[in-house]
């Protein structure tokens, strides 16, 4: 049975975390402010076309909307980051490798993110995004990565194992359904096709993949997975400790994404050329920044206009690009 209250939280929860106004979204999928307002007290639900056109405004899929599986993608949500001895300043086109990883945890909406480096990647970090603040989100350097879990109940963390380039439509979305997955660890699969050479990560076998499709798949630097007690005594919170457990015992979910994903990875100097030719094109053919970690933020709610503009005289790099933004 539908439950229209639970689909009402979770519409009301994801336009928060999109930033917008019950007006705002009510213009992007042509309904009137009323409707808005009585999906999310419950007192009605959307049509099946409404449902089409909410899921596109608000990255999430329909069952996912229906199923209300985004009243779970709240502020208990966790981010951690393992950058393996990679620079954070090294650049990809026009930004630094940092501003790229830490879009991917603004687009899932997490608010608080931990990076495991080194200490001149600390210092580099921390001076450009200080503690978090000019995201509107809490930022922490850590260069030791044990002990990273404190609390005694259950969390929930989106780990990115390594650093790598993404690119897709919609990966918002496919970031959202990792999450979704309370009870389990879950890894984010691409489509591959000469996986060596882009990635060099673990290519699933047909056990892995579950029959979910004929081509290759690999295994992303994306993880979910809840940490709890147990977890805790045994594993002492390192993360790729608990994850391998997971893998060996048979327990992670692989959840596929559409065959349009890119995949490349960081660990060489022809990846990084790889992965700035794509972004570079792809900017200029579609007219956008790719991951602009301010407009991402903006656009999730989590600062203001105001202070968008602000920070765009801090990094000149954006500030043509935030300008067009709002004019």
């Amino acid at each position: 049975m539908i439950d229209s209250m639970r689909i009402g939280r979770a519409i009301k929860t994801l336009r928060e975390k999109a930033g917008l106004t019950q007006k705002e979204l009510a213009e992007q999928i042509f309904v009137s402010n009323m409707a808005v307002s009585k999906w999310e007290s419950g007192k009605s639900i959307p049509d099946i076309a409404t449902l089409k056109r909410l899921s596109k405004a608000l990255s999430m899929d329909i069952d996912g909307l229906i199923d209300a599986t985004a009243t779970y993608m709240d502020d208990t949500w966790q981010g951690i980051l393992e950058l393996k001895g990679a620079s954070p300043s090294a650049a990809i086109h026009d930004k630094p490798l940092i501003d790229y990883l830490l879009s991917y945890f603004l687009l899932a909406g997490i608010r608080d993110i931990t990076v495991i480096c080194g200490k001149e990647d600390k210092k580099y970090i921390e001076e450009r995004f200080s503690a978090g603040e000019r995201l509107g989100i809490q930022l922490h350097c850590r260069t030791d990565d044990r002990q990273l879990y404190e609390n005694n109940g259950d969390e929930h963390f989106m780990l990115v194992s390594e650093p790598f380039f993404i690119y897709g439509v919609d990966l918002t979305r496919f970031l959202q359904r990792g999450m979704q997955h309370r009870n389990a660890a879950v890894n984010l699969a691409c489509v591959v096709g000469n996986y060596k050479r882009i990635h060099g990560g673990e290519l699933l076998n047909e056990e892995k993949k579950g029959g979910f499709s004929q081509y290759d798949y690999e295994a992303t630097p994306f993880y979910f997975f809840t940490y709890n007690r147990n977890a805790r005594d045994k594993y002492r919170f390192h993360p790729e400790d608990y994850l391998n457990h997971q893998k060996n015992a048979g327990q992670v979910i692989y959840e596929p994404m559409d065959k349009g994903f890119l995949m490349i990875g960081t660990r060489t100097a022809a990846d990084f050329e790889y992965a700035a030719a794509f972004a570079k094109m792809i900017q200029e053919l579609n007219g956008y920044l790719l991951y602009c970690p301010f407009e991402i933020a903006w656009r999730r709610g989590m600062i203001s206009k105001s202070k968008m503009m602000e920070e765009a005289d801090v990094f000149p790099e954006y500030r043509e690009y935030i300008m067009s933004l709002i004019s």
